[in-house]
């Protein structure tokens, strides 16, 4: 799986984007949609089966993470304030 693209770089630079919970408690990802869940099709059982390992790790072993989906961890901005 590629590294986030230029929107995720992008989206990290936005106004409260490290005052969310989320960007926070290192609870963000990124999955390949363009395989797995922009449309319907014989991958539908491996996308649920990322969801599960994303929503509930702790029932579900990762098998997805670095092939289907990976965590998008972002730094600060320079010059920003956290």
């Amino acid at each position: 799986m590629n590294t986030p693209d230029a929107n995720a770089t992008t989206t990290a630079e936005l106004a409260g984007w490290h005052e969310l919970k989320a960007v926070q408690r290192n609870r963000i990802f990124v999955a390949d949609g363009n395989h797995y869940l922009n449309r319907p099709g014989p991958r539908i059982v491996e996308s649920l089966g990322m969801l599960a390992e994303i929503f509930h790790p702790e029932l579900f072993p990762s098998q997805y993470e670095g092939k289907g989906w990976m965590r998008y961890t972002a730094e600060p901005a320079l010059g920003s304030v956290t």
